[in-house]
């Protein structure tokens, strides 16, 4: 039984206006959003058709843009077009479709991530005939990502497309490539400012001669109880004007925490890793490693090199951002290699994909 036509195009004109409100809405964001993350989406698929349609099912190709607003919530713009064959000598048609849907981002598991998604899409059929037939739909289904390395993944979805005007619902299936981009959560240096480091000493005292005690190196330590002379006025002295010494092993656990299969830092963690500097520059000679370590999920030979990213990381941000001394940091990945906590429990690999400093006693006596 056939809609009403009046109904039919109020239904229609209503909907088509929601989809170009969504529109305007995913197209301002690409301007405006700051703390997400967009993917491009070249895509290929294969549609299958209500038989009241009487079009043979087809395969399609399409081009999609995804924003994800935060680690939950996302929303994709895509366009889809086929040329599915007339069915029993029915006429053939050209199809394009334009859809705008939301995204439901759940939890990761090891390299995959799924999500599920509902949104419109305007339908345009040209017959070859002549004629064509314009639909408004509502889109719902799900769909798998699979994180192939820090900006590729591969993904998966399928749909059913219900179409509001004839009131017949097809399947569609894609497949995408994705690459991600934009990430404005990366630290940039053009635009964080470094923490400061710790006070240095006083300049040189200006007393007058034989009217107070006398510093010679300006450290804050009057020569009488300075047993390290000439002491270079940029590093933090102890109570006897030599540089703080540091005489045992510690070790600075980093809070970091990383999106699946990337290295990138969020500004949100820049105080924590500023932790190391501060103590980096309370002993101005100490020197350490930054470690990074991963729970058992994947590959082992994966986790490894992906722990070394993560450590490069933290190192880089302490050297750039905060001002220490590429020499005085190293970085290690160790994977799966040195769990803390047993991995077949969620708290205890949470306990294991972790970032660590570590620094070692000094051996070097500097006290003159």
């Amino acid at each position: 039984m056939k809609k009403n036509p009046k109904i039919k195009h109020k239904t229609q004109q209503a909907c088509t206006n929601l989809l170009s409100a969504g529109i305007l809405a995913i197209a301002s964001s690409m301007t405006t959003a700051t703390d997400g993350q967009w993917f491009i989406n070249p895509t290929i698929g294969y549609q299958w058709f209500d038989n009241d349609r009487y079009l043979d099912d087809n395969e399609l190709a399409g081009l999609g843009f995804e924003y994800h607003y935060n680690k939950g919530f996302g929303v994709e713009l895509k366009y889809f077009n086929s040329s599915p064959d007339g069915d029993n000598g029915n006429a053939d048609a050209d199809l394009n479709q334009l859809m705008i849907e939301g995204i439901k981002i759940l939890d990761h598991y090891g390299r995959f991530q799924p999500h599920l998604a509902a949104g419109l899409s305007h339908a345009d059929f040209d017959y070859d005939i002549g004629g064509s037939d314009k639909e408004t739909q509502i889109t719902a289904g799900g769909g798998v990502r699979y994180w192939l390395g820090e900006r590729w993944s591969a993904k998966a979805d399928l749909r059913a497309v219900y179409s509001l005007d004839e009131e017949k619902t097809d399947q569609l299936m894609t497949l995408s490539v994705s690459y991600a981009f934009g990430n404005s959560k990366q630290p940039n240096p053009a635009k964080i400012q470094p923490v400061p480091k710790s006070p240095t000493v006083p300049a040189v005292v200006t007393t007058p001669v034989n009217q107070g005690p006398k510093d010679s190196d300006g450290d804050g330590i009057v020569d009488s109880m300075d047993q390290c002379p000439d002491t270079p006025l940029e590093k933090t002295v102890d109570k006897t004007g030599c540089m703080k010494k540091l005489i045992v092993n510690k070790t600075i656990s980093i809070d970091v925490k990383f999106a699946s299969a990337s290295h990138i830092i969020a500004k949100e963690y820049l105080d924590e890793i500023g932790k190391v500097a501060n103590f980096m520059q309370q002993y101005p000679t100490v020197s350490g490693v930054i470690e990074g370590h991963t729970d058992s999920v994947g590959a082992s030979t994966y986790n490894k090199q992906l722990s070394q990213r993560r450590a490069n990381a933290v190192r880089q941000v302490l050297i750039e951002l905060f001002g220490i001394e590429p020499e005085r940091l190293d970085a290690a990945g160790y994977g799966e290699e040195r769990p803390v906590a047993d991995n077949s429990s969620a708290e205890g690999r949470r306990l294991n994909r972790r970032v660590v400093a570590v620094f070692g006693p000094e051996v070097t006596e500097y006290r003159e």
